[in-house]
């Protein structure tokens, strides 16, 4: 019988060119809304609030959640590529894999934003200056929780994909806490104000940025380690 099969290819260097075109597109797209609000008092803010990349819940969000989301499942295929190769890692990509999906909802859904109220509550007089988003501390200690519980995952992977993740975390969290910690002491400076200095929508143009590189780097280092660093991930459907 004749074997009806199909092949499909997946080229990690593809995934995360065109995944770094569409961001290039979207932040373009933010520098224009954000010279327009800026240009003209916020009186286009209605239009330009759907492609700035500091306001949550309108197109940049919506990429980042399905940027997250392909992360997500990376992630799982390096998981069944490891069980594969029986080098004990699979456990850890599936934790990955479940990290990175609530990563996903947590930007959609906005939790660290509640997370940060709540805190709020109880320390108001911490949630001021550079922790005036004061979200950043219990994400920040669950990182750093996170780093030291997969410490002997990343040891055990081979050096390229162990050297890849590690960018890609430091890449996303120099962007998620280093520029929005900056970001909320010129936030807190200025709240009252209805339009704030152009540093602060420069800042927070590269938070999202590295955000979203990170990402990106963390898909491409899972998908060259799911295809054994090979120039494709080959899938077979049968």
């Amino acid at each position: 019988m004749q074997d009806t099969g199909v092949m499909i290819s997946i080229r990690p260097t593809y995934v995360a060119a065109v995944l770094m075109a569409i961001v290039i597109f979207l932040h373009v797209l933010s520098g224009v809304a954000v010279w327009a609000k800026l240009a003209f008092d916020g009186e286009y803010y209605n239009i330009t609030e759907f492609f700035d990349v500091g306001i949550e819940g309108n197109i940049p969000t919506i990429y980042s959640v399905i940027g997250l989301f392909i992360a997500s499942v990376t992630a799982f295929t390096a998981s069944a590529a490891s069980k594969l190769n029986r080098d004990g890692l699979s456990k850890y990509w599936v934790v990955v894999s479940i990290v990175m999906l609530f990563l996903a909802f947590d930007e959609g859904a906005m939790i660290h934003e509640e997370v940060g109220g709540l805190f709020e509550e109880y320390f108001p007089n911490v949630a001021m200056g550079y922790l005036y988003w004061i979200w950043v501390v219990p994400y920040g200690i669950a990182v750093l929780l996170f780093f030291a519980a997969m410490f002997p995952f990343l040891q055990s992977l081979p050096r390229k994909t162990c050297y890849g993740l590690i960018t890609a975390g430091a890449v996303f969290i120099s962007g998620a806490v280093g520029a929005e910690v900056v970001s909320a002491r010129i936030y807190e400076q200025h709240s009252e104000a209805s339009l704030r200095p152009p540093v602060f929508y420069l800042l927070y143009s590269i938070e999202e940025f590295l955000e979203k590189l990170g990402v990106i780097i963390f898909i491409y280092f899972s998908l060259d380690y799911a295809s054994g660093g090979s120039s494709a991930l080959k899938i077979q459907r049968s």
